[in-house]
This record gives structure tokens, sequence and C-alpha cells, in this order.
């Protein structure tokens, strides 16, 4: 192609258009050819068993396709019901010949798509297949950086030959060394009955740096088993930068942060939790786990919401145990007896338009200037904070020399006006960056007068 535009321009011109384009962009040049196909394999899922999902296994056999995969996406909905029909090697009324079925198969033997299906004759299922392929070529994805396991699925049912290509996964010369990001999200049954139980293969986590911890509040009755998840939690105890858990406090939560080491590494906390207590002695494990990473947590996310399911909870604990300072006997049990020295970005959820009535809650937001001294970013989500919040709210900042010290602010907030802006802009003299997520506007009239 003559006077062929900068790669540069088309990734550009490709920002404005859907990824299922991708594809089309093969026989336009060389460039492009090796862009499409980076983008088509970045992340390759198991979820259908279906001839296409078949076929990007398959293609995963070229090593020159497999080093493109950075991300693997475990979540097969194909095990909802279980399977009853198999294959049909032979019709009904044909003898059993193995030349005979060899013939029957053999466009599924010579094809590019199966090539790499040596033992078609043992697997009896589509999904047999797809997960049998998917066993033998995912481990060829030497630049695979990401594992995301998703079994969340009700009623679904776990084959065995599903289960022998999970425990594939954790065996020597598995994709395990190579992963920097694992996320889980799992009931609590396929959790202590899958996952947990390959705690002896942990030492193969060898690069991993942030675990994403979902548990479904199902109807179940089971709780986690306390001893896998010790083991499968120690063996991360060096490696950790980011840890990322949801899921009810009671029993859930509170079992995760009992059963985790102290991270010797751990920068990064995000916590998506309903706080289901009755009292808060039922919390102390997470106020254990800040104080003892307090010395090295630089950001943390806290957020009264789980991320998966809509539960209609009351947040009144939550905020009771940001902001309550408690008597001496209750000492170590809230967000607000915990110092982080350390902590530099802090995003707070709430969840409630209701924040703003006095009614509920006459206090909203912990001190963070004796909580956070160093805290430069400040961000407060899923509410709307009328001006009499955004002035409770400025004093708790933390300060220095007399002046607050914080460099970024976002906020929500119920409407805009002159009182806003002139409290925001004589209290954060030295801020940097103000994010105001506006709900509606007064009048223009009243804006004039700015």
């Amino acid at each position: 192609m003559e006077n062929e535009l900068p790669f540069e321009l088309w990734l550009e011109i490709l920002s404005y258009l859907p990824q299922g384009f991708h594809r089309r962009l093969i026989a336009v040049n060389r460039a492009l050819f090796e862009y499409a196909l980076d983008e088509i394999y970045k992340k390759v899922e198991l979820v259908h068993d279906d001839e296409n999902t078949l076929f990007t296994f398959t293609r995963l056999r070229n090593v020159d396709v497999a080093k493109r995969v950075q991300r693997f996406v475990i979540r097969p909905t194909f095990l909802r019901d279980e399977i009853t029909v198999p294959f049909q090697f032979q019709q009904i009324g044909e003898p059993k010949s193995p030349e005979r079925a060899k013939k029957r198969f053999s466009w599924f033997m010579k094809s590019k798509r199966s090539s790499c299906v040596d033992q078609l004759c043992e697997t009896k299922t589509s999904s047999d297949i797809l997960l049998f392929t998917a066993q033998r070529t995912i481990s060829l994805c030497s630049n695979i950086r990401e594992l995301d396991i998703i079994l969340n699925v009700r009623n679904s049912h776990l084959t065995s030959s599903f289960e022998s290509f999970f425990r594939s996964l954790w065996q020597p010369g598995s994709i395990l060394p190579r992963i920097r990001r694992l996320t889980i999200d799992a009931s609590p049954y396929e959790l202590s009955h899958l996952v947990l139980p390959m705690h002896p293969f942990s030492h193969l986590w060898t690069n991993l740096e942030d675990l994403d911890l979902t548990i479904h509040p199902y109807h179940e009755s089971l709780n986690l088993n306390h001893l896998l998840l010790s083991t499968f939690l120690d063996g991360l105890k060096n490696k950790l930068h980011s840890f990322t858990l949801s899921g009810l406090m009671d029993p859930y939560v509170a079992d995760v942060l009992n059963a985790c080491p102290d991270f010797t590494r751990l920068s990064n906390f995000e916590l998506h939790s309903i706080f289901n207590i009755q009292n808060m002695q039922q919390v102390q494990q997470l106020n254990l786990f800040l104080e003892a990473h307090s010395k090295t947590l630089e950001n943390i996310t806290l957020n009264p919401q789980i991320r998966t399911d809509s539960l209609n909870f009351s947040n009144y604990s939550y905020i009771h145990w940001l902001t309550f300072v408690g008597a001496d006997h209750a000492r170590g049990q809230t967000f607000s007896q915990v110092s982080l020295p350390q902590l530099k970005n802090l995003e707070l959820g709430y969840g409630y338009r209701w924040i703003n009535g006095p009614v509920y809650h006459r206090v909203v937001f912990p001190d963070l200037k004796c909580i956070t001294p160093n805290l430069t970013t400040l961000t407060i989500i899923h509410t709307e904070l009328s001006l009499d919040r955004v002035s409770e709210l400025l004093p708790l900042l933390p300060r220095r020399n007399g002046v607050c010290s914080l460099e970024f602010l976002s906020l929500s907030i119920d409407i805009l006006s002159p009182e806003l802006v002139d409290l925001l802009s004589v209290t954060l003299v030295g801020l940097r960056s103000l994010t105001l997520r506006l709900s509606r506007y007064v009048l223009p009239s009243d804006l004039e007068q700015v």
C-alpha cells in the first residue's frame, strides 16, 4: 500500500471504532495485522462450549498466537446443566469398529482447529473436547499475566472434566508462575471445594502481586474452611501488593481477614462489604487487619456495598464504624481508632442519599486529620453531599502548618452554589485538583453573583 498512514494515526482512528471491527483490519497492512491479533487474543475466555471457543483455544497451539494472550478468564456457563447427550461416534446398528469411528471424525482430526486433540476418542461431550483442548494449549501462553476464575453460576455442576482441567492449572509447568493478578469470584461452596484445596501448589505463585476475592452471598449455610483459607493466604504473605475483598462482613469477610497473615508488602486494600453486624466486635478483624498493615498501606477503598449483588441493607453500622470514637473498653473496634500514617489515597463510599439528613447520622465522616495525617487524595462516592455536609467534612481534613494538606479532592454534590464555591476556595488553599460531580444546578441568576 502506497502512502500508508502512520500507525499512530491508525490507533487514533481505531479508538472510535467498536472492538468487533478489529478482525477486519488483518488484510490492511502488516502493522494492523499484528495489532488486530494482539487485540483479538489479548483476552481469552472460557465461557461457552461452542465452535468459536474451541477454535480460539486450538489457535493457541501456534506459539506466535499464544504469546499474545495476557489474560485468561474462566467463566463456564455450560456447567449450569449437566450435559447428558454425548457425541455419536457411530449410528445405531453400526458395528463398533475403531476404523469406522475414525472415518466419521477424520474431518475433525485433520483440521487445524483440532490438531492438538490427540485423545478425542476418550471424550464424550462438546465440553469435554473444549476443556481437554484448553488444558493442552493454555500453558503455551508465555506472556499471560492475569487469571480470572468466576464460578458463581447457581445450580452449576462441577463435572469431572472441568475439575480435571482446573487442577491442571495448579500443576508444575502451568501458567501460575507467570500470573501477576488473580481474580476469584465464587460462592462459598465453590471456593471451599475447588479453589482452596489447591493450596499445596501455592508456591507456584512466584509473581502474584494482586489478589481480588469476591464471595457471593448465596443462601448457603456453608462456612469457609479456615485451615485451607489460611494455608492459601500464607503462601502469598511476602508477595501481595494489592488485596481486594468483596462479600458480606458476617461471616465471609471477617473469616477471610481472620485468616490473613501480615502481608509484608501490601500497599493497596479495597473492601466492598455490607456491614450486616449487630455489634462492633464482629468487625474487629477488619480493624486488626488495618492496624497490622498500617506501616505499608498507602491506598484504601471502603464501600458499604458488594460489587456484584444488590442487597437492601442499611449502612448505619458502617457509618457508626467509620465515625465512632468509643470508650476505653471499645478501643480498637472502629475505623476512627486506627492510625494510618502512611496512607496517601482514601476512597470512601456511602451508598445512600439520605446521608444529608441529621435524623439518622449527626456525624458521617471520620476525623481524617487524626487517622491519616499524610493523606493527599480523598474521593467520596455513592452519595451526594449537601453544603452542610461539605462544611462538616472540611475541618476534619489533615492539615500541615495550619493549612489543609490535601492535594486532590473528588466529591459528588447535590447542588452547585456560590456558597459552596466560596467555602472550597477559602478552605482548600493548597488544592491541586478538585472534581465535583453535580446532581443539579442553581438558577443562572444566582450563578451570576459568583
